[in-house]
């Protein structure tokens, strides 16, 4: 049974400032143009639209409604749209992984990473092949019943 669907009632999801935070630190860890003033974000449209998009259905209709769909549009879009000035591959797997860990997985990140950035970069990989790939990453975390919790 694919887990792609789970939970997706209580879903959460990472902001705008959060995905700004991310472009920082990427920047700060790995080097890169910050440009202060405006946050380094160069399309804060498009930031506004992915993150409006894997949040509330558009016209009634869903546009991504599994989670790994979601976390996909999330970086693809990062990276396909250039949001910020610098840092947009690392930011788009950053904020993929934080949004699946917050969803109760774990992606498993090792040097393929690089290479699926560099393919979705030039426009070799689509929403739907990188959700597929990031379901074979991905590790679902179990975690106890809360009324589980009391009785330790």
């Amino acid at each position: 049974m694919p887990t792609s669907g789970r939970n997706l009632q209580n879903i959460r999801y990472i902001n705008r400032e959060i995905i700004i935070e991310i472009n920082k630190e990427m920047i700060d860890r790995f080097g890169g143009v910050d440009f202060e003033g405006a946050d380094n974000v160069r399309n804060p449209d498009s930031l506004s639209y992915i993150l409006e998009a894997i949040q509330n259905p558009i016209c009634g209709k869903d546009l991504y409604p599994m989670i790994f769909e979601k976390a996909a549009a999330l970086g693809h879009q990062i990276i396909c749209r250039h949001v910020f000035y610098d840092g947009n591959k690392r930011t788009a797997f950053e904020s993929i992984r934080l949004f699946l860990f917050i969803n109760n997985y774990y992606l498993r990140i090792d040097k393929g990473i690089v290479e699926k950035a560099l393919e979705i970069a030039a426009g070799k990989v689509s929403i739907g092949n990188l959700a597929k790939w990031l379901e074979q990453k991905a590790i679902p975390m179990e975690w106890p019943e809360e009324s589980s919790l009391t009785s330790l």
